[in-house]
């Protein structure tokens, strides 16, 4: 064996022992996901965004990258579960033994709007469910892990001018629905208007 190979080699097996060693002392875990909040932090006709604000807990010993979390918030609907909107988070680092806090926005498009505010505000208050899943390294250490927490929401808790814009995509709601019930209404009064007087002109028309 060549006499520059020796100290590469002895550096090696002494590598190995250690890690050999450290296989059976070193508890890997799974970081701790805790959702401390959900809000709405902006709604519209066109768009409604809510807000789920999470810390990360690193129980291990040393430093780890958290990825990929991906997250779907929904709420009950007294015995149905409905989708609200998803988001997601990339990277973050968080050291050992310390905790790390993340924002994810969730988007809600279109008519999931309307269903969503007209159900919170008819109940006043939410049972939200987040569940979400990501992925951790740690060394040469790789794994998934999952989460799900529910909360509270009411409306009590939503800012002021929030809101205010919520009961009035309510009542444009409202409005929206009356009118369409006003133009059902009308479309069959003329039919019948329309029927009746089919009705004269058949009967007073002169038989051959």
């Amino acid at each position: 064996m060549k006499k520059g190979y020796l100290p590469q080699t002895v550096g090696l097996l002494l590598l190995l022992i250690i890690l050999l060693t450290c296989t059976g002392c070193i508890s890997v875990q799974n970081p701790e996901i805790t959702v401390q909040k959900i809000s709405i932090t902006n709604v519209s006709l066109q768009k409604m965004t809510w807000r789920a604000d999470i810390q990360i807990y690193n129980p291990n010993s040393m430093e780890v990258q958290v990825s990929d979390i991906d997250i779907i918030v929904s709420y009950k609907d007294e015995n149905a579960i409905k989708e609200i909107g998803n988001g997601n988070y990339e990277t973050i680092t968080i050291p050992a033994k310390s905790s790390g806090q993340i924002s994810i926005p969730v988007i809600v498009e279109n008519t999931d709007i309307i269903s969503t505010v007209l159900t919170f505000l008819k109940t006043g208050e939410m049972m939200i469910i987040t569940t979400g899943t990501g992925h951790y390294k740690m060394m040469f250490l790789e794994n998934a892990f999952s989460f799900s927490h529910e909360m509270s929401f009411s409306l009590d808790t939503i800012e002021s001018t929030v809101k205010n814009t919520m009961e009035d995509l309510f009542r444009t709601a409202l409005g929206t629905k009356t009118t369409i019930e006003r133009v059902e209404d009308l479309k069959t009064t003329v039919q019948e208007g329309v029927g009746k007087i089919i009705d004269v002109f058949t009967n007073d028309s002169p038989k051959i």
